[in-house]
């Protein structure tokens, strides 16, 4: 379709009704998940419990603080989350060792999969970035949409299948099923994002059908020949949930590093509200046998108190 009488891009970018809000949550996002996975580092340095799940964690905190590639990041904290598995289950459980092996090569095609499947969509890749060209070097804004939902698919099933995994050992521990129990919310905590991926894969699937509230005169455009209309919500239906989960999964999998110090921690304010209440308590009898020995001897003059 022959879009030269449309209006053309805007040459000037005006920013007064622009909202900073998705930028501010993403950011608040990866300093807070960066700031944890350090302080789980350090801890496992501290004490000398550093292992191979750290060495994987430390490429995802890199690719979180430099670049938005999300199969890559994605795949980093699954094969950390993995490692820290192995480590756990892989000399006393054989069949689990062997599934964990098995989902750690899933994880490597997972990564090449998606990763290869954008330069098909558009040739050369470049061409994603450019709005005006895209329509002229990339495929249908329909594959687009059905790369995502395979991608934010496969996500989830991956992220489930790292919640499965520790129930079968876990639960064949011998030890009371109070704390199986919490052994597996510990676990669960560090694949939490399937959460977060259920969410963002449910968001994309129904903004997608969604056109909005569209101004008429946007049809006017050029720009309303190459951006569909539900890409006026891009912010909150792709960057939010996106990082949403990985966020959710570095924090997750980074907590049982610090349940000692959590525990500790407990204990300490525990101790000092036990240690209050008894100095109050002890305090309140103390006056109360002050006023009773009053009470008494002015009862033998037969005075009041």
């Amino acid at each position: 379709m022959d879009s030269s009488n449309l209006l053309p891009p805007p040459t000037r970018i005006n920013d007064v009704h622009k909202h900073y809000d998705v930028a501010v949550s993403v950011i608040v996002m990866m300093i807070l998940a960066t700031g944890i996975s350090i302080g789980r580092l350090i801890i496992r340095k501290n004490t000398r419990s550093f292992g191979n799940d750290d060495w994987a964690m430390i490429p995802a905190l890199g690719i979180v603080a430099t670049a938005f590639i999300y199969p890559a990041m994605t795949a980093a904290i699954r094969v950390s989350i993995l490692l820290f598995y192995l480590r756990i289950f892989g000399k006393t459980q054989s069949i689990i060792k062997w599934v964990i092996w098995a989902c750690l090569a899933l994880t490597a095609v997972y990564v090449a999969v998606f990763s290869i499947i954008p330069g098909l969509i558009c040739t050369p890749l470049s061409a994603t970035w450019h709005i005006l060209t895209r329509k002229d070097h990339c495929k249908s804004d329909q594959m687009y949409y059905d790369y995502n939902v395979a991608l934010y698919s496969a996500s989830l099933g991956m992220d489930i299948l790292l919640l499965i995994i520790p129930i079968y050992p876990v639960m064949g521990l011998r030890m009371p099923l109070r704390r199986r129990l919490g052994a597996l919310f510990i676990f669960a905590l560090g694949t939490s994002a399937c959460v977060a991926a259920s969410y963002k894969l449910a968001v994309w699937v129904t903004q997608w059908q969604r056109t909005g509230n569209i101004d008429p005169s946007w049809f006017k455009t050029q720009m309303s020949r190459v951006i569909p209309p539900q890409w006026d919500s891009f912010g909150y239906t792709f960057w939010l949930p996106s990082q949403v989960e990985p966020t959710v999964a570095i924090i997750g999998s980074a907590l049982p590093a610090y349940r000692q110090h959590l525990f500790h921690l407990y204990q300490r304010i525990s101790s000092e509200v036990r240690s209050f209440s008894m100095g109050k308590s002890s305090y309140s009898m103390d006056v109360s046998n002050d006023n009773s020995s009053t009470f008494e001897f002015n009862d033998r003059t037969g005075r009041l108190p």
